[in-house]
C-alpha cells in the first residue's frame, strides 16, 4: 500500500481520470503524459474496483485499513469501526509523504506507516453541490477500499478513506455513483 495505483486500461479509459483531466475522450497514453499522472496516480470510478488489480493483487479492503494500519498508527480501538472523521490531528503525520506540507511547523510528515500519501484530491461533489468536479489537491487524498455494500437507498457503494490536511483526520465512509478516488493494492 505504499503508493497510489497508476494503471489505465485502454478499453476502460472512461472510468479513469488523472487529477484535472477526465478520461472520457482521451487515450490512456494521453492521460499518462500529464504531470499529475506521475505526481498522484489515477482516480478510478467504483466500476473499476472489482477488476482493476493484476493477478496476485487485490484492492485493499476496509478490514485491511482497520487492522493493522489504523490500529498500529495509534487510533483508538473504539474509533476503528466508526464513520466520519476520526482521531483528529494525532496521527496524520504518520501517513503523509515526506514531501508534503503539514499544518503545524512543529509536526513534520514522517510516513511511519509507509503509505506515502500525497494530497491528490478526488473527483466528486459535496451534498450542497449539484455537479461533480476535481477537488482537494494539496488538501485531501481519497482512497477506495475493495469493500462493497448496499446503502439504505439500495444503491451499491464502497467504503473509502480520506486523509485530510485541513481537518487533520482520517475519514471512513461510503460513496458510490460518479465519485473517483485513488486505489491502494495489497499482494495476496
Amino acid at each position: 500500500m505504499a503508493e497510489n495505483y497508476a494503471y489505465i486500461p485502454e478499453n476502460q479509459v472512461e472510468f479513469c481520470s488523472v487529477y484535472g483531466v477526465q478520461g472520457e475522450g482521451k487515450t490512456a497514453n494521453e492521460l499518462k503524459t500529464t504531470e499529475n499522472y506521475n505526481k498522484y496516480g489515477v482516480l478510478y470510478a467504483m466500476e473499476m474496483l472489482p477488476t482493476i488489480a493484476p493477478q496476485g493483487w487485490r484492492v485493499a479492503t476496509d478490514e485491511d485499513w482497520k487492522k493493522p494500519i489504523e490500529l498500529l498508527s495509534g487510533m483508538a480501538q473504539t474509533e476503528i469501526n466508526t464513520t466520519g472523521y476520526r482521531n483528529r490531528g494525532e496521527m496524520m503525520h504518520k501517513f503523509i509523504s515526506l514531501t508534503q506540507r503539514f499544518s503545524s511547523p512543529a509536526i513534520k510528515p514522517t510516513n511511519e506507516m509507509k503509505t506515502g500519501f500525497t494530497y491528490g484530491g478526488y473527483f466528486g461533489k459535496s451534498s450542497r453541490e449539484t455537479s461533480f468536479s476535481f477537488k482537494g489537491a494539496n488538501e485531501y487524498v481519497y482512497v477506495w477500499t475493495g469493500t462493497k455494500q448496499t446503502d439504505l437507498l439500495n444503491k451499491e457503494v464502497y467504503w473509502y478513506r480520506a486523509f485530510s490536511y485541513r481537518r487533520k483526520a482520517i475519514e471512513r465512509d461510503q460513496k458510490g455513483d460518479k465519485f473517483r478516488m485513488y486505489v491502494r493494492l495489497i499482494k495476496e
